[in-house]
């Protein structure tokens, strides 16, 4: 699945290349670490490039659902449940026993 999951063909038009590029970073997992399933069947996976990615269950890239902008550094654990709200804890000396709570959907 992770390898999968971040692979991108590259477009033939060299202008083009340079965007496939910028997608496989986005798609790319790094350190793959917390990983969970959201009420759609959609996975979400935790990495160390500070993100929460989804992808659907054929492991199809869809979307980040958290960065670092989001105030998440290196996300852990996930959880979510049935109200569309995901729960994440972070890697975080200051700040070891602290779970931060997103909506999915929006």
């Amino acid at each position: 699945f992770m390898f999968r999951s971040s692979d991108i063909s590259r477009g033939s038009h060299r202008n083009s290349m340079v965007l496939f590029d910028m997608k496989r970073k986005r798609r790319r997992l790094r350190g793959p670490r917390g990983i969970g399933v959201d009420i759609r069947g959609n996975i979400l996976v935790a990495d160390d490039y500070s993100r929460v990615c989804m992808f659907d269950s054929h492991g199809k890239y869809i979307r980040n659902v958290l960065t670092d902008e989001d105030s998440v550094k290196y996300p852990e654990a996930l959880t979510t449940n049935s109200k569309g709200l995901l729960g994440v804890t972070e890697w975080n000396l200051n700040n070891m026993f602290a779970i931060k709570v997103f909506s999915l959907y929006e």
